[in-house]
């Protein structure tokens, strides 16, 4: 019986580790949704949402998870029209690549595309001197 209890809990664990891993990775890009969409998805103290303007006067908004930051770049209709994700640490990068590998078509190692109904986007990965992050336009 305890035995039981035990495959059970891990069972669970296992599977919410996942789920919490898949909507982590998946749920970030939001490129075509409108400003106002993406600031009442994520405007709780827990994702810290910001909205900055650069010199230029362009338009973006930052939120953080535990996995990454993200970075939405808007058009002139507040629409986002690409996407910066700046993963935590090399464990979570290593998870963007696995999971874009697995659902995504892959041009490169550093390059996939993702077909929806949406429409096609291209994500492609950064490397810098001291960063590393995917680009989704």
């Amino acid at each position: 019986m305890h035995y039981t209890i035990h495959i059970m809990k891990h069972t669970l664990l296992t599977f919410t580790l996942l789920l919490t891993t898949y909507v982590g990775l998946n749920a970030q890009a939001r490129l075509g949704s409108s400003l106002d969409d993406i600031k009442a998805e994520f405007s709780d103290p827990v994702h810290n949402f910001r909205i900055e303007y650069n010199k230029n006067g362009e338009l973006f908004a930052y939120i953080d998870t535990d996995r990454a930051t993200v970075l939405y770049s808007f058009d002139d209709e507040k629409y986002c029209d690409a996407t910066a994700i700046f993963p935590a640490n090399q464990g979570f990068l290593n998870a963007y690549v696995e999971y874009y590998n697995k659902q995504y078509v892959i041009i490169s190692n550093t390059e996939w595309k993702m077909y929806s109904s949406n429409g096609i986007a291209t994500i492609q990965l950064h490397f810098t001197d001291d960063a590393y992050f995917f680009v989704w336009k």
